[in-house]
């Protein structure tokens, strides 16, 4: 539906664009769909992703010859995600959506990334989340103590229940499911990767719901302030009150029987006595 086309057209000047395609992903999804072509799409799309976040995540923390194998969208995406906790006094971070939206294939990525995260070591950096809607979150201890601190007059027995009670988290919220299903995210989300979702066997519709995921909130600059009604001078006052007899006026002498000379001119005599002229 010209997604890529779109993108291009909305010339952002020297910021990043909201709206970005892994050409460099998609050259690579291509390859292999060549190569073995009894396999479907989004079986080769999934496997390469989990391969781009592993091989990402290595990349930034202890083998740095392996940057050249993950594309940079991927590295930028990681290297944001595991890096700022440290920059925030209160250690809070971004959170990430991957959708994918057949459930084995979500459980495969959970299960894969997170092998990877613990033997990095990043198991208290960020959290990895299965997203579907026919199941509750499932966060580890640490992380809900953590949200639990954060929130700061949570019950005990308190735990996250929807995606909002993850305001701050460093996590990555793997998103499964056949629609988004209109979920609402905390602000603190930033990046939703959308390379999984294959656009040729979708409808507008649909497409346009998985698009939807990444509208994003206002941010808190651009909000103002509740704007402040200014009190009027007297001599305002006192205009204001003027207006306001010569509308009674009007309306008493319109409320008047017309004489023989105002039946023909209609109501032209009374709007003349006022100071107001027709035309």
């Amino acid at each position: 539906f010209g997604l890529n086309e779109y993108s291009k057209s909305l010339q952002w000047g020297v910021t990043s664009p909201l709206l970005r395609c892994d050409e460099t992903f998609e050259k690579m999804v291509n390859t292999l769909l060549e190569r073995y072509p009894r396999l479907h799409s989004m079986v080769i799309r999934c496997y390469l992703l989990i391969q781009q976040y592993s091989q990402a995540l290595m990349a930034l923390t202890t083998m740095d010859s392996l940057r050249d194998h993950s594309t940079p969208e991927t590295l930028s995406i990681m290297d944001d995600l595991i890096t700022s906790p440290g920059k925030d006094k209160n250690g809070c971070g971004h959170m990430l959506v991957i959708r994918v939206p057949s459930v084995q294939l979500a459980m495969l990525a959970k299960e894969r990334l997170q092998e990877v995260r613990d033997k990095l070591g990043l198991q208290y950096r960020f959290e990895i989340l299965l997203g579907n809607p026919a199941s509750e979150l499932a966060v580890a201890k640490h992380f809900v103590t953590r949200l639990k601190a954060w929130r700061g007059n949570e019950q005990d027995d308190w735990i996250p229940r929807t995606y909002q009670d993850l305001e701050g988290l460093p996590c990555i919220v793997i998103l499964t499911g056949k629609d988004p299903l209109g979920e609402t995210f905390p602000r603190s989300l930033k990046y939703c990767d959308l390379r999984l979702i294959d656009s040729s066997y979708l409808t507008r519709t649909a497409l346009e719901q998985e698009v939807g995921l990444a509208c994003c909130y206002v941010s808190k600059e651009a909000i103002q302030g509740p704007i402040v009604a200014l009190d009027l001078s007297e001599k305002e006052h006192e205009k204001a009150n003027s207006s306001e007899n010569d509308s009674d006026e009007l309306l008493i002498d319109l409320d008047r029987p017309q004489s023989n000379s105002s039946a023909v001119t209609g109501t032209s005599g009374s709007l003349a006595d006022n100071g107001v002229s027709s035309s």
